[in-house]
């Protein structure tokens, strides 16, 4: 069967056509939020601050190939990143795969000089054409409800979309052989099958990459907003002598939160569903956790959700130490 990645990443991508996207990961070290797009085969100066940060370069590649980065400074170290991987050079030299339609990152850096230093250096694909303007690889702008779009055999295709609400965009698909994954760039890359949520406020947008890893298909696929959980207060007081459960009732999309009043003291605090999460004071606790409370009328706030917000029914005793 045809199969393809749908990557997703919610990076940089510099300014393509009248889209600006606005840098929404977690940058790499010393990375800045706007690298400077580099035309392959010119030669370029790096103004490296002896002991500062590297300097970060990006560019797009039009086809299937080799990239080489080459320095005139000894001592110039590269490192490159794409979506999926990052590799790291040594000296004065650095050569790594580009596969069309992906945008790259490398940056240039001397750490062993204890002087400022302009560092002159090239880089030059081997095979195929390299472009540093992304006109050759125009986002789809993608909306609420179903998409669609074809990519070519070997090649790679960019979707666009900004969320128009807080809440959870969930991505699913009725086609089979393919996951949705995202990277960072310390290379790890997670792929799952299956729908694919990710957490998102108004005006974020989020950056796609379709990859077809055989012939070329039509790609189809459907996005939902699910809106930001609501809170329900639990009824309580909570039952704090251990003697008798409190019990939450959860709706689809709610999570329950109250503060614990009426007693100074530490407790144990345990529930009897796996799937459920508490936390005190916005940090998650295990079941078992001792947690304590030095105010009659100020305690902790203790929240309780399902994954994804969704809904169940959980038991949560508070057993006091004496």
């Amino acid at each position: 069967y045809d199969q393809y990645i749908l990557q997703v990443s919610t990076e940089f991508v510099g300014t393509v056509g009248n889209y600006t996207i606005t840098p929404k990961y977690i940058h790499p070290a010393g990375h800045i939020e706007n690298p400077a797009w580099y035309i392959p085969g010119e030669m370029a100066t790096a103004e490296y601050t002896a002991g500062g940060d590297p300097i970060w370069y990006q560019f797009y590649a039009t086809m299937t190939g080799s990239f080489t980065l080459n320095s005139t400074v000894p001592g110039t170290s590269f490192t490159a990143g794409s979506f999926i991987s990052t590799c790291v050079g040594g000296e004065d030299t650095l050569s790594f795969e580009v596969v069309e339609g992906r945008k790259y990152y490398f940056s240039v850096a001397a750490y062993g000089s204890e002087a400022d230093v302009g560092i002159v250096f090239s880089g030059a694909e081997t095979e195929g054409e390299i472009t540093p303007d992304g006109s050759a690889n125009k986002p789809y702008d993608i909306y609420l409800g179903d998409n669609s779009a074809s990519v070519a055999a070997g090649s790679g295709v960019y979707f666009i979309y900004e969320a128009t609400a807080n809440g959870t965009v969930i991505f699913s698909s009725e086609n089979t052989g393919f996951a949705w994954g995202f990277a960072d760039f310390d290379g790890e890359t997670e792929l799952t099958e299956g729908n694919l949520s990710i957490s998102v406020t108004v005006g974020d947008l989020i950056y796609l990459y379709a990859e077809s890893l055989g012939e070329a298909l039509e790609l189809s696929f459907n996005l939902k907003l699910k809106d930001a959980a609501k809170q329900v207060w639990f009824s309580g007081p909570f039952v704090l002598d251990g003697s008798a459960p409190n019990l939450f009732t959860l709706e689809d999309n709610t999570y329950a939160n109250s503060q614990i009043t009426g007693k100074i003291g530490k407790f144990v605090v345990t529930w009897d569903n796996p799937d459920a999460t508490v936390e005190v004071n916005n940090a998650v606790i295990e079941n078992g956790a001792v947690i304590e409370s030095t105010s009659l009328w100020f305690g902790p706030y203790v929240k309780v959700y399902f994954d994804g917000f969704g809904l169940g029914t959980v038991n949560l005793y508070f057993t006091p130490i004496v």
